[in-house]
């Protein structure tokens, strides 16, 4: 008999809103994640971030699942007020952020960054208690993650660069879901 592994299996589209537009599957067979696979390959997702054209979905992720204790957003955006680049968190994560922004904007912690020097790691603690994460290995690993996230935005260019959820799990610690 053959062993379920559950998995995910996540449109790879630029868009955000994949989940709300069916574009993330669960799969808890083998069999039904080739289906969910062969369901979204070659289909066009719309998101609200796509228009109505939609994105064509020519590849797919597939991912094991992880039992999840808790989601987190973080990302690396272009303050045009301040004209630098700012770190964005908050404890609530799996959502859109501009929501969250126009419902409670105290939710969100924002650290600007010196793009000559990148996220520090005093300020990539701060953002790591912030996110109420006090445990020295996820501290640990909460700071490199936040470091490297803002060294892969900068070092890009990129005017947008964001983990949601970033997700606290069992077993493996913080991962970019």
């Amino acid at each position: 008999k053959v062993k379920a592994r559950p998995c995910v299996i996540k449109a790879q589209v630029l868009a955000g809103g994949r989940g709300k537009a069916g574009g993330v599957r669960i799969a808890k067979t083998t069999q039904e994640a080739r289906a969910a696979i062969m369901a979204l390959l070659g289909t066009r997702l719309v998101t609200k971030q796509t228009g109505a054209a939609g994105e064509l979905v020519r590849r797919v992720l597939v991912e094991p699942c992880s039992t999840i204790l808790h989601e987190y957003y973080v990302g690396l955006v272009i303050d045009r007020s301040r004209e630098t680049p700012v770190l964005l968190c908050s404890r609530e994560g799996g959502m859109e952020i501009e929501e969250l922004a126009a419902r409670a904007p105290e939710a969100i912690l924002k650290e600007p960054l010196d793009v000559t020097r990148g996220l520090q790691a005093f300020q990539a603690r701060k953002v790591v208690y912030a996110l109420g994460l006090t445990d020295p290995r996820m501290v640990e690993q909460g700071v490199a993650l936040l470091r490297n996230l803002a060294r892969l935005g900068l070092d890009l260019g990129a005017s947008l660069v964001e983990i949601n959820p970033l997700a606290l799990t069992k077993g493996r610690g913080l991962v970019a879901i």
